[in-house]
This record gives C-alpha cells, structure tokens and sequence, in this order.
C-alpha cells in the first residue's frame, strides 16, 4: 500500500501491518475523544450545580442582610430608649441644645 497519503512521502508497507496501525490509531482517538466528552460533560454538571448553589448563597445572604439591617435598627431603638433624657438629648438634640445654651448664656452675659 501506498503511503503517500498519510504523511506525504512513498513508503511501502505491508497490508497487514498497516491495517494494525490504522485501526489501533482509529480506535485510540476514538476512544480519547469519548472520554474527553465524558469529561466535559461531567464538568458541566458540576458548573451548574456551583452556579445554584452560588445562586442560592446569594438569595440566603441578601435575606440575612435584611434581617442583620430589622436587627440593628431594632437594637439601636432599644438603646436609645434605656439611654436616660439628657443622654438621649446629647444624642438626639445636641445642635438645638448648644443654641439654647449660647443664647441662655448671652442673656446672662449681657446684663
């Protein structure tokens, strides 16, 4: 048989020995390609899979940020209401505060 077809230059080989050859290669790629595609498909699956639970990590943790936002804003209204009243007016009031006290303060200072 004639092998110039298969990688360019005139080689004689015997029919048989050939066949072996091109049937081993034929069925090792074929064989490989299978596999690489069981792979594939195998990662695939696994991609997917990870995206859900991505997907569903970020429903979880949006959720919990909500309920960590009620939680803060609950706490924080808890601890204003325990503070005593000029604390709460330091907190809350200190600008109208600070006015009463210049202009009280002026009054006195001018008389």
């Amino acid at each position: 048989m004639d092998t110039t077809v298969l990688h360019g230059r005139s080689q004689r080989f015997e029919t048989d020995t050939l066949y072996k050859e091109l049937h081993y290669q034929y069925f090792f790629i074929l064989a490989q390609t299978i596999a690489t595609r069981s792979e594939l498909c195998v990662i695939e699956r696994r991609l997917i899979a990870l995206q859900e639970a991505i997907r569903a990590n970020a429903v979880v943790y949006h959720e919990k940020r909500v309920r960590m936002k009620a939680m803060r804003r609950q706490h924080d209204r808890e601890e204003r209401l325990r503070l005593r009243k000029s604390v709460l007016g330091k907190e809350m009031f200190r600008k109208y505060q600070f006015k009463v006290m210049v202009s009280s303060n002026l009054g006195f200072a001018h008389d």
